[in-house]
């Protein structure tokens, strides 16, 4: 319901949703082995920028990395309510659960 606020307001936001068709990665497998898709799969091909069209906002489907940098380029410039749905590869990158991996790490040896 943000996005209906951000649109009953017309604020200046920009919402960008990187869609990997899930949580984590779009690609689990259901572990109870049953015909279920895993509860960490969304609809695959889902469009969260036709959520924004329908409160009256901008709602931008973008599928390359110059689609999205016009898009946010767009919104900035606009000032309207835009909402990006930046579609990328399901299995890329690491979920967002385990960024430890992007911490700082200590130039001392531990003892």
């Amino acid at each position: 319901m943000e996005v209906e606020t951000i649109c009953r307001y017309n604020l200046p936001v920009c919402v960008v949703i990187f869609n990997n068709d899930g949580i984590y990665r779009g690609t689990d497998v259901n572990p109870t082995g049953g015909s279920d898709v895993a509860p960490t799969v969304f609809v695959k091909g889902s469009r969260y920028d036709r959520m924004m069209d329908a409160f009256g906002g901008i709602g931008v489907n973008a599928t390359t990395p110059d689609e999205l940098k016009r898009a946010v380029n767009a919104a900035m410039d606009s000032g309207k309510p835009t909402l990006i749905n930046a579609v990328i590869d399901p299995a890329s990158g690491s979920e967002s659960g385990r960024i430890g991996n992007l911490n700082p790490q200590s130039i001392l040896k531990k003892k």
